[in-house]
């Protein structure tokens, strides 16, 4: 059989974001699938990290929830593992995650969730919605290290050995930056 090329992932630009966003916002379906698609879409969690995240790795106390091995899901490597600030749109997806019937697998919710893409006109997937992510932190201003820090990436440079570990705080801006870009346009029109 000829080797056929790869089809390449369609990447998430604002417009599309924004009205995924809206989308998102204005629906009031109780579906696990919209809840999910929101924590993806401003945390630029892997969906696999959303999809199993638990109650025990919510941080009420530091507004923050962590990313990291639990029982239901694995992380893709050390690196992955990290706490990411709570702002008010996230923690509110994800407690109504928590409310909905969770699918049985990260496999499970990925079909799901690309059936919800396709049947509302988007040509891209979750895992471009990380891409998104990056391409905006950078378009904001953002560090390599909060950049790093938000995706759960490794930079392997000096300067993650350096400074303030306790990254949390210093990314609620980031993150809280990012949905006020994809939202401020809508308020607008």
């Amino acid at each position: 059989m000829p080797n056929q090329p790869k089809k390449n992932r369609a990447t998430a630009q604002l417009a599309e974001v924004q009205r995924l966003y809206k989308l998102i916002i204005d629906s009031d379906k109780v579906s696990y699938v919209e809840h999910l698609c929101l924590i993806v879409l401003l945390t630029g969690c892997r969906l696999a990290e959303a999809w199993g995240l638990e109650a025990t790795d919510i941080n009420e106390e530091r507004l923050a929830f962590k990313i990291q091995h639990n029982d239901t899901r694995r992380i893709k490597n050390q690196i992955s593992t990290r706490e990411l600030p709570l702002t008010p749109s996230i923690h509110k997806a994800i407690a109504k995650y928590f409310d909905s019937t969770k699918p049985n697998s990260a496999a499970s919710a990925s079909a799901a969730l690309g059936k919800f893409y396709k049947s509302n006109g988007f040509e891209f997937s979750s895992h471009s919605l990380r891409h998104f992510m990056r391409d905006t932190l950078d378009k904001l201003g953002a560090r390599a290290s909060e950049i790093d820090g938000i995706c759960g990436w490794s930079s392997g440079t000096m300067r993650d050995q350096y400074g303030n570990r306790d990254l949390t705080e210093l990314l609620r801006p980031r993150l809280q930056a990012v949905e006020n870009h994809i939202s401020e346009s809508l308020s607008a029109s």
